[in-house]
């Protein structure tokens, strides 16, 4: 199954949504061949609008979904419209002395994972990091006291709690439960009939 990716350019003060070729086939590998696609959009929006800024949106074309209408003679099937979904959003200058651009700003989806990581590495010279382990809105309260890190979650406990009595969380009232009890007496004579 093949898809179909375009670049759209959104120009002007009220950001008209316009299609700028290459239209492609499938997803570029590696941030050097997206910018060279970036570079040959620009250089269209350059030539035929007369702008070197620029928004530019990479999407998806979806296909679209049918339903059933009643229409005079009975029930047919009929196409919805196509969906779009985006895959990636940047905001371009173009340099028309080079033919090379300067982005600013870009968003991916999922999809362009690695290319996001060579965007980071390669332009704003950032490397991947590995999120901390410890979220930091509890980093220092974890440091202070590391059992509470134990208590946030009942399934953080250490050993299991087989008690019987149960803990509830947001006790209103601070009061005692009577226990619960589940003890059998074992019988020793039985009944005669």
């Amino acid at each position: 199954m093949t898809q179909r990716l375009t670049f759209y350019a959104y120009l002007g003060s009220r950001r008209t949504k316009v299609p700028v070729p290459p239209q492609l086939d499938e997803l570029p590998s590696d941030w050097v061949e997206m910018k060279r696609l970036l570079a040959e959009v620009m250089a269209v929006v350059h030539a035929n609008y007369g702008r070197t800024e620029a928004d530019v949106s990479l999407e998806r074309h979806k296909r679209g979904k049918c339903t059933i209408r009643f229409s005079g003679r009975g029930y047919s099937v009929q196409p919805l419209r196509y969906q779009r979904e985006y895959e990636a959003f940047f905001k371009v200058r173009y340099i028309p002395k080079t033919g090379g651009v300067e982005v600013s700003r870009a968003t991916f989806s999922w999809n362009l994972h690695q290319v996001a990581q060579e965007f980071y590495q390669m332009e704003k010279g950032i490397r991947y990091r590995v999120p901390p382990l410890i979220p930091r809105e509890h980093r220092q309260s974890v440091m202070e006291n590391p059992k509470t890190l134990l208590r946030l979650e009942p399934s953080g406990s250490r050993y299991a709690d087989y008690t019987r009595k149960p803990q509830h969380f947001y006790d209103r009232h601070g009061e005692e439960e009577p226990a619960m009890n589940y003890r059998r007496e074992p019988r020793t004579t039985y009944q005669k009939h």
